[in-house]
């Protein structure tokens, strides 16, 4: 974690170079791409242990590849990435269990990525929280990008899907929530109630459409029968 910690703390709120990728994919942005430079952590959640596939979830096989090698791709491209739900490494990222043990809820990780978030960044900063789940393998980073531009200071950006459902983990959070959001976990409620509670921008099927998104971003594969949907829907 000392390599990953520097990494993230040497990086502060510089700006990228104007040659760079990242650069030109900002200006790509317009008006949005200052909002996408903030300090920011993206957070796996990836609880340990199986699921209703055989084996760890995580390591179940996604176009070639692993999911959790499909999402630490795609989120790395934003920046520094940190799985959170298991010991040690995942898919070639560093790793770390949940603050609680006897929780293993999306809330509880959001928390821990929040306090990762607050303690790696320089002091004083209060960086973005980037959530996304390890089942979710087609997540889009285009998508990621333009929920982080409308990410405000103290203010939630979730796509909401064609069924009204808020996807709770392909969204930003600010990490100072940490206190309230810390609160409601040790009550043992979600994020959604969390949302209840704070401002949340909420992103609908009429802006995220315009950015090419379908829906794959939050498809969790959460069995042979969700694999199979999502190599149907979305290719390999």
């Amino acid at each position: 974690m000392s390599g990953f910690l520097g990494r993230f703390r040497r990086r502060g709120r510089s700006d990228p170079a104007p040659t760079s990728p990242r650069a030109k994919q900002d200006a790509d942005l317009g008006e949005l791409a200052p909002l996408v430079s903030r300090p920011l952590l993206s957070v796996i959640l990836a609880r340990g242990g199986t699921g209703q596939l055989e084996g760890d979830v995580a390591l179940m096989d996604a176009g070639g590849v692993s999911m959790a090698a499909r999402v630490s791709f795609a989120v790395s491209q934003l920046g520094d990435v940190l799985v959170v739900g298991r010991p040690g490494t995942l898919a070639g990222v560093a790793a770390v269990p949940f603050y609680r043990r006897d929780s293993h809820t999306s809330l509880t990780g959001l928390v821990t990525g929040m306090r990762a978030a607050l303690d790696l960044a320089p002091p004083g900063t209060k960086p973005l929280v980037l959530v996304i789940g390890v089942d979710q393998p087609y997540v889009r980073v285009d998508t990621l990008r333009f929920l982080l531009a409308f990410a405000g200071a103290n203010e939630a950006v979730v796509p909401v899907d064609e069924s009204g459902s808020l996807q709770v983990t392909c969204a930003v959070y600010p990490s100072s929530w940490l206190d309230r959001a810390q609160r409601m976990d040790d009550d043992d409620l979600s994020i959604e109630d969390l949302l209840h509670t704070v401002k949340v921008r909420k992103i609908g099927p009429d802006t995220w459409r315009g950015w090419g998104e379908d829906g794959r971003s939050w498809f969790r594969v959460s069995s042979a029968e969700t694999m199979e949907e999502a190599r149907s829907r979305f290719g390999p």
